[in-house]
């Protein structure tokens, strides 16, 4: 019982709504805060948070395109002392159904959600909202009721549904652990590393600009020109260069060329990172300490819209000399079954041989060729920003000097 009122305690869980006011033209947000008396003290900082949350624009946040963002798990860490673990953990699930989507975000010291049976309970519970705010909207065609009593009703279902959410996950605990139940097993597509360099620092104005000032351009005193304050946000990283690795046949696998390109790669990891306007939110509850932390993703589910096929992300990093950090993973796929891929089975004992051997000493190709990857090719090195200039992996790879078509 102590160690289960210890993890309620130190545990902060988010929600954010958005849905239309067709007569307005707009969307309307509704945040709920759930956390532990050590994370939100009192109502008056919770009432504080709220309205900062409430700022942003949920709809967009994390881009909706044919490939879903369905739920990720991110690690902090802290930028002087990478290699110590942090227990706390941050995990993002994120549903959308035309213009209602829903935003669930739970920082907490456990590693264990399983992202794919509270995925299934973050979408019935945007359907019982859905329903809800259906009634509401034909109340409110009929004027039975006003804007503000669909908004009250929402958030009181909101708050009763995520009681019960959040109960699964701190007491009864089914939505931690591995699943049961056999899926489909995905298969591994390709490999990345990106070289990055750590951001830190910064300065961001609350007040009416938003505006991020860094380390040298930072105005004197603790306000913004515009008259709001400032406050120390998180780390970040620059994402600099990147190379990939992949099976020969790959192209002749998936049936297009242009399927797995470059860009379309990168915008895999890309798209995970967690937007800056949120984790800048996230940040200003100081009890969570957040400002000398990076939070990097170490496990993305995307969704394929067309087919409901899943594509994983599985991330590693590792630091180097100064502030560079090397970021690796891997891709796979459910929408392929052919015998020259390798399953997904096999991450951990890869991701474990890639970190162990990773170092400016041994070369990223060296590394691969050290898994049961090592008839992959690899190609060069390739600047972030010149990364659209390449069509296909087998574009890449055929650089011939590793700095050429980077300028």
């Amino acid at each position: 019982m102590e160690n289960e009122n210890q993890l309620k305690d130190n545990t902060l869980s988010l929600f954010l709504i958005s849905y239309p006011q067709k007569e307005l033209d707009t969307n309307t947000h509704i945040i709920d805060i759930m956390g532990g008396e050590k994370l939100v003290p009192d109502d008056t900082v919770k009432a504080k948070r709220e309205m900062d949350l409430e700022k942003l624009n949920i709809k967009n946040i994390f881009s909706e395109t044919q490939i879903l963002f369905k739920a990720s798990r991110y690690s902090f860490v802290n930028v002087d002392k990478i290699e110590e673990e942090i227990n706390n953990k941050i995990y993002i699930l994120r549903n959308s159904v035309r213009d209602f989507t829903l935003l669930n975000i739970i920082i907490g010291p456990f590693v264990d959600l399983n992202l794919e049976e509270t995925n299934e309970e973050i979408l019935s519970l945007t359907q019982s909202l859905i329903g809800v705010f259906r009634r509401t909207e034909f109340q409110k065609e009929t004027e039975i009721i006003a804007d503000i009593n669909q908004k009250i009703e929402l958030k009181r279902n909101l708050e009763k549904l995520s009681k019960f959410y959040n109960w699964q996950i701190l007491e009864e605990g089914s939505l931690r652990g591995k699943r049961e139940d056999s899926e489909i097993t995905p298969v591994i597509t390709s490999a990345f590393l990106v070289r990055a360099q750590i951001i830190k620092d910064r300065m961001k104005c609350i007040g009416e600009c938003q505006k991020i000032y860094s380390k040298d351009s930072t105005p004197e005193g603790v306000r913004c020109e515009c008259g709001g304050d400032l406050v120390l946000i998180s780390p970040d990283l620059n994402l600099e260069e990147i190379s990939f690795g992949y099976p020969e046949d790959l192209v002749e696998i998936v049936g297009e060329n242009n399927v797995e390109s470059p860009s379309r790669l990168f915008k895999y990891l890309q798209n995970s990172e967690i937007p800056k306007d949120l984790i800048s939110s996230i940040s200003q509850f100081s009890a969570l300490k957040l400002q000398n932390l990076i939070t990097i993703p170490t496990k993305v589910k995307y969704q394929v819209k067309a087919t409901s096929d899943i594509i994983d992300l599985t991330i590693g990093y590792k630091k180097q000399e100064s502030d560079e950090l090397m970021v690796f993973g891997f891709i796979s796929d459910t929408r392929y079954n052919d015998t020259r891929l390798i399953s997904a089975e096999s991450l951990n004992k890869i991701m474990n041989a890639i970190y162990a051997n990773l170092t400016n000493q041994t070369a990223w190709e060296e590394t691969i060729k050290k898994t049961d990857l090592e008839n992959w090719k690899v190609t060069p090195f390739v600047k972030i920003k010149y990364i659209e200039k390449y069509p296909s992996l087998k574009d890449t790879h055929a650089i011939e000097n590793r700095g050429a078509g980077n300028e």
